[in-house]
């Protein structure tokens, strides 16, 4: 089966760069410097089909403090505000990619660019979901919901569908401590994709035998089939009957129709209505096999009520020890894993070694304060999930928003204290966050330290039983997308991973 839903292959023109269109393949041997070269431009690719473009969207943040009685504080929902994404290189090095991101809300416009090797991208060639961190996350104000001094930031972003991306910010001070949960929920701007095609002066060239040019003939005909697409779209042609003779007359009619409707609109406003059309048609997204999803609001009540199972994509970056103290195989107790090279110019993007892992994942809940995340790893080939993902961790509710009716749906949160404050995780609508309270950062350290993850998921179900009887909601299939990080002792990204799961619920 397919680890992911979404395959995106969007086709759209680019201007800043566009690598040679190559075919996705999964790398679970060693990388050489061949398929390195190979899993790079896949990645790029990714980027670039997928994030590259307008985005309309809006964020949800919060923030923690020490004490976890507290609960969530200085919630903020920022305004509307249009995100532009480009891929390009860095002061025209090829080997070197950064993605610049322009914000303009209101009469502001801020921009920030991430180099791709400098903040550890990690990028799911399949459905270009990324990972990245940075040492001062330039995030705005007015965004983020705070104007305090980021000292370290971690960005998750999954793709949610074709048109639509989910990303989660999490932001620690310079005290190293967990300052602030950014979470932007953002839809393409379908509009951007096809403005190119129609601006004034571009020149048409066809494929017919008048020397490539497109005749009246052929501009009507196309026409035609405009107001068809557009009228069949928005619902104005009924369905076509079984029998040949209605069939035939709903052709007849149809085409009238559209006759008649092009001498009252020109070809302009047609071309502006199958726009709306589409963008309308694209909240909802379909996968392969045809069934329709939507983020989907889960609580702790559906998260504990069975066992997930999934399959987890890993990429290991060879060269980085978890630690520097681990022992290397053998009877001499020495490593043998080779040190990371130093200067940048050995450096390239997408060195890993990818692999792929069975994973089942299930919360025990005692319907009160006490909740426990269990990890169980199956069979894998190739690069597996490192010994140092915990298999378990017991934690302790503090806000529970579930049940509660004074608060829309996709607002209700809770808040979990994993391990006595090592992590935190929070549910907010479709979304889960887990990440360490504290980052510590210690490379000359003279004993072992400790090594950390980050995981941002978001949960989907097929479209249309969340608000049935119990019936129906209980043949509503739940799935979860989910990206990991995990960090080696000296903060340095040692494996990047995206999981999908389903839900499989126990029988009652």
């Amino acid at each position: 089966s397919s680890r992911s839903l979404y395959q995106h292959q969007h086709e759209q023109q680019q201007t800043i760069f566009r690598p040679p269109l190559r075919t996705a393949t999964t790398h679970l041997l060693s990388s050489s410097s061949d398929e390195i070269e190979n899993q790079a431009f896949e990645s790029l690719r990714a980027l670039v089909d997928f994030h590259e473009g307008t985005w309309n969207g809006r964020a949800t943040s919060f923030s923690v403090t020490a004490d976890v009685a507290a609960g969530i504080v200085q919630r903020r929902v920022s305004p509307d505000y249009v995100t532009s994404v480009k891929l390009g290189t860095m002061n025209g090095n090829e080997r070197e990619y950064a993605l610049t991101e322009t914000f303009q809300w209101d009469d502001k416009i801020v921009s920030r660019s991430s180099p791709l090797l400098n903040s550890n991208m990690d990028v799911d060639s399949v459905d270009a979901s990324y990972s990245l961190d940075s040492s001062l996350l330039d995030l705005p104000a007015d965004i983020t919901g705070t104007d305090k001094l980021v000292g370290f930031g971690v960005e998750h972003c999954l793709a949610a569908s074709d048109n639509k991306r989910i990303r989660c910010f999490a932001m620690y001070g310079v005290d190293q401590s967990l300052a602030r949960i950014v979470l932007c929920d953002e839809t393409r701007n379908v509009a951007s994709v096809d403005s190119s095609a129609q601006q004034p002066g571009n020149s048409i060239e066809g494929n017919g035998q008048n020397g490539g040019a497109v005749t009246a003939q052929d501009l009507f005909e196309i026409n035609q089939d405009i107001d068809r697409i557009v009228d069949k779209i928005s619902g104005q042609i009924s369905d076509e009957a079984d029998d040949d003779s209605s069939s035939t007359k709903d052709d007849a009619s149809s085409t009238a129709a559209a006759s008649e409707n092009t001498k009252s609109s020109s070809p302009q406003d047609r071309l502006e209505q199958l726009q709306q059309a589409l963008s309308q048609s694209s909240s909802t997204d379909t996968n392969e096999e045809g069934l329709s999803l939507e983020q989907h609001n889960i609580n702790l009540l559906e998260l504990s009520s069975g066992i997930w199972l999934g399959d987890t994509i890993v990429r290991d970056m060879p060269d980085l020890p978890l630690s520097p103290f681990d022992a290397g195989k053998g009877f001499s107790g020495k490593s043998t894993t080779p040190s990371r090279p130093k200067s940048k110019d050995d450096s390239s993007f997408a060195e890993w070694n990818v692999g792929v892992q069975k994973v089942a994942c299930r919360f025990q809940w005692d319907f009160g304060d006490a909740i426990q995340q269990i990890n169980d790893f199956g069979r894998g080939m190739g690069a597996e999930m490192a010994k140092t993902y915990p298999k378990g961790l017991s934690g302790t509710i503090y806000v529970n928003e579930s049940l509660s009716r004074r608060i829309p749906v996709d607002q209700r949160m809770v808040y979990i204290d994993y391990d006595n404050g090592d992590y935190v995780g929070f549910l907010l609508g479709s979304s889960y966050i887990q990440v360490p309270r504290f980052v510590t950062f210690n490379p000359s350290a003279t004993k072992k330290t400790k090594q950390f993850f980050t995981e941002f998921s978001v949960y989907q179900s097929n479209k249309g039983n969340q608000d049935s009887s119990l019936d129906e909601t209980a043949s509503t299939e739940v799935c979860c997308s989910k990206i990991t990080r995990l960090y080696n002792s000296d903060g340095e990204l040692k494996q990047g991973c995206t999981s999908f799961f389903t839900l499989n619920k126990m029988d009652i």
